[in-house]
């Protein structure tokens, strides 16, 4: 939780001094590819906790979360897929799914 929060505080920071948050996410992102890679019957933590701040991982990149929303949700490993769905289950927006072909169509933001 606190790689999130700190990702979101310092993105924030950065568009309210520069307008966007690119730059700053281009140095944390290697953090982020890191913990999720990890989440292949381990890392349930990150795994809930990516579920749960999908639409802030979206706001830090939406690139990134199109990119690797199968892997966040992957059906390859259940225990970390139900641990991402726990954690999506307190999200209290809905999106339209946009991934057609994708098993986690309506949770692509």
């Amino acid at each position: 939780m606190a790689l999130v929060n700190y990702s979101l505080r310092q993105a924030r920071l950065s568009d309210k001094r520069e307008n966007n948050h690119e730059v700053f996410w281009d140095r944390i992102q290697p953090v982020f590819d890191r913990e999720l890679g990890q989440c292949r019957g381990i890392n349930f933590e990150f795994s809930a906790l990516a579920g749960r701040f999908l639409p802030n991982l979206f706001y830090l990149s939406k690139e990134w979360v199109r990119t690797n929303t199968d892997l966040i949700f992957s059906l390859s490993y259940e225990a970390n897929w139900r641990c991402a769905m726990q954690g999506h289950a307190y999200v209290p927006t809905f999106y339209p799914g946009k991934s057609e072909g994708s098993h986690s169509g309506s949770l692509d933001p």
